[in-house]
């Protein structure tokens, strides 16, 4: 069971949180993931089990569960940005000028509309959570998240991405046909960090050739057609 459509159709179910249910599932999984697995954050700070900062009330918050029994396995959020709000992306509180400055330049351009992608995680205990899918797999979380995180996007007319990708990241999301471009200065963050910039067209059409089964999985999780994105397109062409 390895093709996207049939994963997403009996063993694993995306969803945008709405509900107080589902954001305790996404930041206890955030918490499990960041705190437990990885050790970014010490376990101490978040003594009811939910990892969860200042950037979480403005972010679209967006968890991957298994159909079955409703178990978190995959969680990120999308930070939408609000110049007019003067609330920073979370990516420019790092001190890194150069960042503030391209984006600066990015938000005095018109139909630009940009979001940080972040808190992306997958559970290592994916295998105790569908042992009757062993071929359901880590990327199939993944993917699963991306091409929500993509619905969403196109949704709420988001036409660049921003965020920190640590080291495991860029080859993954190449192989999908993502690509971004580095801006500033590598950063110490739970890690080595980078911070990239993606324009949301070179995503879509990048994605495309290199992997359209996730095109077609947010375009149902979008549930529109046409997509969005070719407005976006237009209108930033035209810019």
């Amino acid at each position: 069971m390895n093709d996207l459509s049939s994963v997403y159709g009996h063993v694993l179910l995306a969803q945008l949180v709405d509900n107080p249910a589902s954001q305790e599932l996404a930041f206890r999984l955030r918490h499990q993931v960041y705190c437990k697995e990885r050790g970014f954050e010490p376990d101490d700070s978040f003594p009811d089990g939910l990892e969860r900062d200042e950037h979480d009330d403005r972010a679209l918050q967006i968890l991957v569960r298994n159909r079955l029994c409703g178990s978190p396995l995959g969680v990120s959020r999308v930070v939408l940005d609000d110049p007019g709000a003067q609330r920073s992306l979370p990516v420019e509180t790092h001190g890194c000028t150069a960042v503030r400055e391209r984006l600066a330049r990015l938000r005095a351009m018109e139909y630009v509309q940009l979001a940080e992608i972040s808190r992306f995680a997958v559970t290592r205990n994916l295998n105790r959570v569908v042992e009757s899918q062993q071929d359901v797999g880590s990327a199939h979380v993944s993917m699963g998240v991306i091409a929500m995180i993509f619905a969403q996007s196109w949704r709420y007319g988001v036409t660049h991405w921003v965020g920190l990708l640590d080291a495991s990241l860029p080859r993954f999301l190449r192989r999908l046909g993502i690509t971004c471009q580095p801006i500033g200065s590598v950063i110490e963050f739970r890690g080595t960090r980078q911070p990239v910039l993606a324009d949301l067209r070179d995503v879509w059409q990048g994605v495309a050739r290199r992997n359209p089964d996730l095109i077609r999985l947010a375009e149902r999780f979008a549930n529109e057609s046409p997509l969005p994105m070719s407005q976006a397109t237009a209108h930033a062409a035209a810019n």
